[in-house]
């Protein structure tokens, strides 16, 4: 029922939003937890959901619909994200990549301008871990 951060490359900007490496955090908040929630099988995906609803539940089809999950202050105030999710050689969502920024910086068209590389990065991990879609 959680996440962990594996991973991070940090921004230069001085005001950001910092995860360690180990962090664990809430699946059922957040772009990452999110994406991670969606791509699980609909059962576990419910319970775990269920622990703590704090998206509307048919938001999940929507995710996988589009291929990415957003949010803005849903787990931290002040933090917008942008996820999409990794997949292995056999297909499954193994893990979930995310740009997060400060809100502050966020104008109406951050958000649609961070999609792209997201999920441009999303898919060049996938490959590299033997993706073939």
């Amino acid at each position: 029922g959680q996440r962990v951060c594996i991973d991070r490359i940090e921004t230069t900007h001085g005001l950001r939003r910092v995860i360690n490496i180990g962090d664990r955090l809430s699946l059922t908040r957040g772009a990452s937890g999110k994406v991670l929630l969606a791509w699980l099988p609909e059962e576990q995906r419910k319970a775990i959901w269920l622990t703590d609803p704090a998206v509307p539940y048919n938001e999940f089809d929507q995710i996988r619909l589009q291929g990415f999950a957003t949010s803005i202050s849903e787990r931290d105030e002040g933090v917008a994200a942008v996820s999409a999710p990794v997949f292995d050689g056999q297909a499954q969502m193994v893990a979930a990549v995310a740009i997060a920024i400060p809100t502050v910086r966020v104008t109406e068209e951050t958000i649609p301008k961070m999609v792209p590389s997201v999920m441009e990065t999303a898919r060049e991990i996938s490959k590299a871990l033997g993706y073939k879609k």
